[in-house]
């Protein structure tokens, strides 16, 4: 009887965070009340969640409640071998249960956790906007002129296949400068602040590239692409982003940075901003205005 005692408190001793957890989860009475909503509203992506935490719970109580059992059944063996071997099984698969429950949770967890969290299902499989670019105008002038002589200096000037984000589209430095050269407009990025439309380069900054190429090589990461402030000068055909100089990372120390930078500003830049300024540690912003305008970078 005093064993039989001693499980039962033990038990409750054992159990009894799952109550204070279920306490804290706002489950309610019975534990099924709020199970399937979330801010008062049915909510498919929290009954799953909740569902699956629950099950968590269970199999933690009912593996805990299987080791007790093969505690008391082993203790009250009194030397039957049967009955021992039986205690030992039960013990074992109860153990290894729990085992597998939580190194499966960590596991997920550790890989990814989203994936023991759940989402509304709006908000899963969702595919982006597909947007449709309607054909870039052709462009005539001196613009298709420069942009070979760009493209004949690919030992100078590195021009970008990928947006500094990451992404990639046929908006990146090295497409900018092929179209305005086939005579059609630079094509803007269809992503965060971007205006997915088209642009003729200004011919004064693709002049300014080649002058900068008789001096230093360098890479220039965007132009027209990209996603920049509303109202930036890369949207309107009218600056560049250049991320390595003589083959090296723009950054505070870079021993070209600064004169690069006043190079531009001879060349006609009204932005030249560079480590030091806002947003700017690890690339130059040379931009030019037409007529004076206020511009964005």
């Amino acid at each position: 009887m005093k064993k039989l005692l001693l499980i039962i408190c033990l038990s409750f001793i054992l159990i009894s965070p799952f109550f204070a957890l279920a306490a804290e989860s706002g489950l309610g009475d019975t534990g099924f009340e709020t199970v399937c909503k979330k801010g008062g509203e049915l909510a498919l992506g929290a009954c799953i969640a909740n569902i699956y935490k629950l099950s968590l719970g269970l199999g933690a109580v009912v593996a805990l409640f299987m080791t007790i059992l093969a505690g008391y059944r082993y203790m009250n063996a009194a030397g039957n071998a049967e009955q021992v071997e039986s205690a030992k099984e039960s013990f074992t698969y109860a153990i290894t249960g729990l085992i597998i429950l939580f190194v499966a949770y960590a596991l997920l967890y550790t890989i990814n956790p989203d994936l023991v969290k759940f989402r509304k299902v709006g908000d899963i499989g969702k595919l982006p906007a597909i947007v449709f670019q309607a054909p870039a105008p052709p462009i005539t002038g001196p613009a298709i002129d420069l942009a070979k002589q760009i493209q004949g200096l690919a030992a100078r000037i590195t021009l970008a296949m990928v947006h500094a984000s990451g992404n990639s589209d046929n908006a990146t430095a090295r497409k900018n400068i092929d179209d305005t050269a086939e005579g059609r407009e630079a094509l803007h990025s269809c992503y965060g602040t971007a205006p997915c439309k088209s642009v003729a380069l200004d011919e004064t900054m693709l002049g300014a590239m080649i002058e900068l190429a008789k001096t230093y090589s360098f890479s220039v990461s965007e132009i027209a692409g990209g996603a920049h402030s509303a109202n930036s000068a890369h949207y309107a055909g009218r600056a560049f982003d250049v991320n390595y100089i003589n083959g090296t990372r723009v950054n505070a120390s870079h021993p070209s940075q600064q004169a690069f930078r006043d190079k531009c500003r001879t060349l006609g830049a009204v932005q030249y901003l560079g480590p030091g300024a806002a947003g700017h540690s690890t690339h130059i912003h040379c931009a030019w205005a037409a007529g004076g305008t206020d511009i964005g970078d």
